[in-house]
């Protein structure tokens, strides 16, 4: 990486770096080394007026969302790449910056064209997440493993977003054209306000939690099931497993932290914790356990820059567990050995 950066990298090397960027399991060694290399940038940061900030990124994720072919990229524009990124590193966080990284090198952007259709599809890989913020000024953020597609004629008239995983939204306020959010199992219609949605397909619920404003939601999968009307500090979660629908009042940190680099874990089993640990590290995680006990194991934590191997050491603190590190080569093949975390009882 610091070679790449001062221009001394040999091509041997660019395709070493190259593998290590394209395998998944890589993350584990590239979020410390570009937490280095950003903490040590001798440069002064850019902090750019918040307008102008995000007319940049809006017009990056245009140009990028318009791209039909690969392109090669050069060492020296991955330099160039890196450069930028570092100096607006005031708005930006370790993961997008990875997942930029992926781009310049591998030309996989996350903005694609859907199909012929004129949808646009916004990734963010696993490990990593992604802020899109959409004409109208309605800001989003992607969690680790979501997928959002939006129409390339988004208007006022034509405010819709399809997704799979969990996003949080900024939606632009506007009473006489309604912003709608549609996943597998629902649809939630607002106006305006600050709302999260997860629903991943591994996921036993779909839910939506509501930060500010007000949103209606309408379920897909039964339409009989009575709309709902969320206020702040509301919680909504359909199971479609129990066709059964659940309205509290909850602790709207605990769902919407993750936007701002925080997991916060209240009383959650085991279970949930390593779910969202494999999301949001990147990770193996396994649990070994027999009789069913440790799964349901409750956690109470707040995970915000430790490493994978931080918030493992502290589960051992906090539980009678234990866990061990187990390396394998992905596809059987030589060169990067990916490792596997074994939770186990004491």
């Amino acid at each position: 990486m610091q070679k790449y950066m001062e221009g001394k990298i040999s091509g041997r090397e660019v395709e070493q770096l190259s593998s290590l960027v394209e395998d998944p399991s890589g993350y584990q060694f590239l979020r410390p080394a570009l937490l280095e290399l950003w903490t040590n940038d001798k440069e002064p940061l850019i902090n750019p007026e918040a307008g102008s900030t995000d007319r940049i990124l809006n017009r990056l994720h245009y140009l990028i969302s318009l791209e039909d072919e690969k392109k090669t990229v050069y060492p020296s524009a991955f330099a160039r790449a890196i450069s930028m990124f570092s100096k607006v590193a005031a708005i930006l966080i370790i993961p997008l910056l990875i997942a930029g990284i992926w781009y310049f090198i591998d030309s996989r952007s996350p903005y694609r064209n859907m199909d012929a259709s004129g949808w646009i599809t916004v990734s963010s890989p696993v490990g990593s997440t992604v802020k899109t913020i959409l004409p109208d000024s309605t800001v989003i953020w992607q969690n680790a493993g979501s997928i959002i597609k939006y129409p390339r004629d988004y208007t006022k008239r034509n405010r819709q977003v399809a997704l799979s995983g969990e996003a949080f939204f900024a939606v632009h306020a506007d009473r006489l054209h309604p912003f709608y959010v549609r996943t597998n199992h629902l649809q939630v219609k607002v106006t305006g306000t600050r709302f999260d949605v997860s629903s991943y397909a591994d996921d036993e619920s779909t839910t939506v939690v509501l930060e500010k404003g007000k949103v209606g939601i309408q379920n897909l999968v039964n339409p009989k099931n009575p709309s709902y009307s969320l206020s702040p500090g509301m919680c909504y979660s359909y199971s479609e497993k129990e066709h059964k629908t659940v309205v509290k009042n909850v602790e709207v940190k605990k769902y919407t932290s993750w936007k701002d680099g925080k997991l916060i874990f209240r009383d959650d089993p085991l279970s949930e914790v390593c779910k969202q640990l494999r999301r949001w590290y990147n990770a193996e995680i396994e649990i070994a356990d027999s009789n069913g006990e440790l799964l349901s194991h409750p956690f109470t934590m707040t995970i915000e820059t430790e490493t994978l191997t931080q918030v493992m050491d502290d589960l051992c603190q906090a539980a009678p567990v234990s866990y061990k590190v187990k390396y394998i080569q992905k596809n059987n093949e030589s060169g990067l050995l990916k490792p596997i975390y074994i939770i186990s009882a004491k």
